[in-house]
């Protein structure tokens, strides 16, 4: 989770593949997996998430799956989402609408495929470099093998000595 600490301010687009806690101020776009925005986090702009969780104040335009308005939180702007929740201390002041799904930006979306054929390719590293040592393993049984049958040695039991 990257979290923006309460003594941090920022601006411009951010777009993050997991989540995100605001506890500072940014101002532009913040596109990701899960926003937070804490008690005494502002968000000034744009925020395209799947999931968002306002407890503090965000002006501007939303578009998520899931909203979740808690405590004293504003949502000053324009809505978009498929569910809603809000407490009754909660505010909303603008516009909002349900939405069918979600679309996340393209930028988001080539980049989740990025991380997702990235995780895939380490996969494939990880299952080629066991099928090497398992075959070297192998190999080396063989040679071991090979040397014992040519060179037999028959084992004697020890005597131990008592003193």
């Amino acid at each position: 989770m990257m979290t923006l600490d309460a003594d941090m301010a920022a601006q411009g687009r951010l777009v993050v593949l997991g989540a995100v806690r605001l506890e500072g101020r940014f101002e532009g776009t913040i596109v990701c997996s899960k926003l937070e925005i804490g008690p005494d986090g502002y968000l000034f702009g744009n925020a395209i998430t799947q999931e968002l969780l306002v407890a503090g104040q965000l002006v501007g335009t939303v578009r998520a799956q899931r909203v979740y308005l808690t405590g004293s939180a504003i949502l000053e702007g324009e809505l978009s989402y498929e569910t809603l929740r809000m407490d009754e201390t909660a505010t909303l002041v603008g516009e909002s609408r349900r939405q069918g799904s979600l679309e996340m930006p393209a930028e988001y979306v080539a980049m989740a495929t990025r991380a997702r054929q990235t995780n895939e390719e380490f996969v494939n590293l990880e299952v080629e470099s066991r099928v090497r040592r398992v075959a070297e393993a192998t190999r080396e049984e063989a040679q071991f093998k090979t040397l014992r049958s040519r060179f037999p040695v028959a084992l004697k039991p020890v005597k131990s000595a008592v003193l």
